[in-house]
Order: structure tokens, then C-alpha cells, then sequence
């Protein structure tokens, strides 16, 4: 604020020093060749498919249980959606779903990090191998995430991150990243988010203004010094409160090669025959009781509601994807998620939450 630069785009295409700065700062810490950053995960994702030339006619497989963004922009490329089914413990994309739905139109596969724990990469990378087709890592919700002992965000063609107020680190409310080791993809990258231009007035191709500011960057490269810390944080009171969890409360499947999970969201299933009540009843009842008002901006409830197929826009528009997953289906109806193990969350605040949980279910229905 006090150098006076909010954003310095128009006068170097790679944008001010605090934006080059937080992208150097950014691809060291994951250990990627180029870092990218946009002003949020959507933008992230669009400016992804975009470089990675997905265009009409094309399919992109991706799972039907994420943000709806990972599906919508793959609309906005003018691509069809396959949705593929999930793997019923972790939540992450099937490979062998994915597989089945390949076609001679299939140009990407966008496996996402749901909640912290990376989908079966090497499976997914082998898939994308044999088959020539594009991996891009939708990992907004998978930062310091680990599989075989590599972070999320290091195994496909490209990956996105978000910077959104609930991630593990925000660049003031709003942000993403795009990080790749592909110059190719690198550039275009940077290209797309700047108008399509290397300079001010020599647009070759269809861009958009998805940069980021100064003013953001400058807080990303503060948050990322404490990054390790706030993961560390996380995944402590994550494990300490699965521990003490009533039998009712089913807590996540860990994969075997899931090196790291983040716990960027604590994904319980709930057992209604155990617990005497429906989950729904379960979750009135923590809102009665005032659990989810005594951690601001952290609640429990249902995770997402339906699968995005489901929604209303994707059944106005059936043209524009396909696909049928039961276990992604079923899923919805039984989750129970808290993210309270998120910093600056202490373990007394998990004492806390479970002892709620705890008084719920001893007075039963």
C-alpha cells in the first residue's frame, strides 16, 4: 500500500515484483518449474483448461463430488463433461470409471483432492499415459496433500490451487495458482490471465483479466511462511479428535499410499442404525444446540448435498454432459464433515466438539 502499486500488469506482463515474488516463493515450495497466480480457483481452473487446449468437441472426465467450478469451466471451454463415479472410502475420482469412459473425444482428465487427500495418482497417471490424454489437478482443496511421497499439484501436465478464505492460506479472500513444469503451458498460462497480452496493446488470441494484485500477493507470500505450520496444526487436531470420535461417527478411510492427508476438511460418515437417528436429525440438533456458533466461520454439517449433475443447471442443459455414479449418488446421504481442525484451532476446541457430539447422541431420538 505504501509503494503506491496495487497492480503493475500494464507495465510488465508478469506482473509486479510481490506477484513475481509470491510465484517464486510458490513453485520452490512445491518444487514445480512455474507458478502462475490468478485471482481465484475458478479463474484458476478456466485459465488451465485454456492452456491446455480444450476446446468444443472435446470431453473431459472429471468426478460429479467437487465445487461446481471444476465442471462449469469445463462449459466455458465449449468441452462436454464425463462425469466418472468415485471410490466409495475416499471420495476421489475411480480410475476405474475414468478408464471405462474414455472415447476418441477425451482430451483431459481432472482428477480433484476432495477434502485433503489425493486421488489414486498412479493409477490416474498411468490411465493418462496410455491413453495420451491431458491430466490437470484440480488440488484447491489438497495443499501440502501427498501421495507416494509427492505433493499434490506435482503429477499431472498442470495443477490449480485456490486462495480462498478457507483455505489453508488466502491472498485477502480470493486467489489461485496454476503450477506446471510444461514451458508450453507456463506461457500461455500468463498470457490468458493478462488479456492475452504480452504487452499492453499486441493481443494475438482470446484472453481475460484474471490477475492477481499486488496487494494480494504480498499477503500469499506472508501466509505461504507459515503454510507448514498452519498444515501441521491442521492434521494434529484433525487426528487427536478422530480418535475420540463416537462409534456413530465413522471417521475418513486413509488410502495406503496417502503419504499426507491434510484434513482440509475432517469427511465423517455417519451411521444412523448406530446413532438412533437419521444424520439429518443429527445435524438439526447440532444447530440447536449452538455447536456451530461457538467456532466462527467453522461449522459441522452434510458436505455437499448432491451430486453436481444434480443441480439445476446440468439438468436444464443433459446435452452438455454424461454420466451415472451411484456411489458418488449415495455418498451425499450419509456424510458428516467438520472443519474444525483448521488453525488457529486448538485441541481443547476438539474436546469441545466432541463432547457435543457426545451429549447429541446419549439422549437419542
Amino acid at each position: 500500500m505504501q509503494e503506491g502499486s496495487l497492480s503493475s500488469f500494464y507495465r510488465n506482463p508478469y506482473g509486479g515484483k510481490w506477484v513475481q515474488k509470491f510465484e517464486k516463493a510458490f513453485a520452490e515450495w512445491l518444487g514445480v518449474k512455474h507458478a502462475i497466480s490468478v485471482c481465484n480457483g475458478t479463474a484458476a481452473l478456466h485459465t488451465a483448461y485454456l492452456a491446455s487446449r480444450i476446446k468444443p468437441g472435446d470431453e473431459v472426465i472429471t468426478t460429479p463430488l467437487t465445487f461446481v467450478s471444476t465442471a462449469t469451466m469445463v462449459l466455458a471451454c465449449g468441452a462436454k463433461v464425463i462425469f466418472a463415479d468415485v471410490d466409495p472410502q475416499t471420495y476421489n475420482i475411480d480410475p476405474e470409471s475414468t478408464n471405462e469412459l474414455i472415447t476418441p473425444k477425451t482430451k483431459a482428465i481432472v482428477p480433484v483432492h476432495l477434502i485433503g487427500q489425493c486421488a489414486d495418482m498412479k493409477a490416474l497417471c498411468e490411465i493418462a499415459e496410455d491413453n495420451n490424454l491431458v491430466l490437470i489437478e484440480d488440488a484447491c482443496q489438497a495443499l501440502g496433500a501427498e501421495f507416494d511421497g509427492k505433493k499434490a499439484g506435482t503429477f499431472g501436465d498442470c495443477a490449480v490451487f485456490s486462495f480462498q478464505e478457507t483455505k489453508q492460506i488466502s491472498t485477502c479472500g480470493e486467489g489461485g495458482i496454476i503450477v506446471t513444469n510444461d514451458d508450453e503451458i507456463a506461457e500461455k498460462c500468463r498470457r490468458i490471465r493478462n488479456n492475452a497480452a504480452k504487452y499492453f496493446m499486441d493481443t494475438e488470441f482470446f484472453g481475460y483479466n484474471y490477475r492477481m494484485t499486488e496487494m494480494q500477493a504480498a499477503m500469499g507470500l506472508v501466509q505461504l511462511s507459515k503454510l507448514d505450520m498452519f498444515i501441521e496444526r491442521e492434521i494434529e487436531n484433525a487426528e487427536y479428535s478422530i480418535k475420540k470420535l463416537p462409534d456413530a461417527i465413522i471417521p475418513p478411510f486413509v488410502h495406503p499410499n496417502t503419504t499426507k492427508h491434510t484434513y482440509y476438511i475432517v469427511g465423517c460418515i455417519f451411521d444412523e442404525e448406530e446413532a438412533g437417528m437419521t444424520r439429518d436429525e443429527f445435524l438439526q440438533r447440532i444447530n440447536e444446540k449452538g455447536l456451530n456458533e461457538l467456532r466462527p466461520g467453522r461449522t459441522v454439517g452434510g458436505g455437499y448435498s448432491e451430486v453436481i449433475y444434480h443441480l439445476p443447471y446440468f439438468q436444464r442443459h443433459k446435452d452438455c454432459w454424461e454420466g451415472v455414479c451411484p456411489n458418488a449418488e449415495e455418498l451425499p446421504k450419509k456424510w458428516l464433515w467438520y472443519d474444525w481442525n483448521r488453525y488457529p484451532s486448538t485441541k481443547h476446541d476438539m474436546d469441545k466438539l466432541v463432547e457435543g457430539f457426545n451429549e447429541i447422541l446419549e439422549l437419542g431420538s
